[in-house]
């Protein structure tokens, strides 16, 4: 969702390899992957791991929350599209600012959507989508300029 960044030479860039340094993947791009996997699977449906712990109610729980997040990415997505639009009419420079505070906060909302999910979950659901979600940092391949990086990286 950097739509705005500026695109810089290729010796700018971080290479985050998920399989190498999974702790350098963002939790919330983790869990972003968890709330879309779980969104746009079957109904009811969850990753195994995490289906073969999961009571009805982590069941349904998991699922209010992902559709939640996938409305949230979509309406992020439609106010970055917006700030696209005005690359004519303003300064370049405070549409990246709208669009970095756009990004900065819906990550802080999906580690909020991370947080009420394992906080309600049965504890054998609450470890079987943490082992879930870690285990997918082995599949990431991110390249991030490294002048956005913190931003990246943030929140925690």
């Amino acid at each position: 969702m950097l739509l705005l960044a500026q695109m810089p030479s290729g010796a700018e860039w971080e290479q985050i390899d998920g399989k190498k340094n999974p702790e350098k993947v963002p939790q919330w791009h983790t869990w972003d992957y968890v709330f879309r996997v779980i969104a746009n699977g079957p109904e009811g449906k969850l990753p195994t791991i995490i289906q073969e712990e999961a009571t009805p109610e982590d069941i349904a729980v998991l699922f209010k929350e992902a559709r939640a997040q996938e409305q949230r990415r979509h309406d992020v997505e439609a106010k970055v599209t917006a700030l696209s639009m005005r690359l004519d009419k303003d300064k370049r420079s405070v549409l990246i600012a709208e669009n970095d505070t756009l990004v900065a906060e819906f990550h802080a909302e999906i580690i909020a959507a991370r947080d009420r999910v394992l906080g309600v979950l049965s504890s054998a659901a609450r470890v079987a989508a943490v082992q879930y979600a870690e285990s997918t940092k082995a599949s990431v391949h991110i390249s991030v300029p490294k002048s956005q990086l913190n931003a990246f990286r943030q929140p925690e």
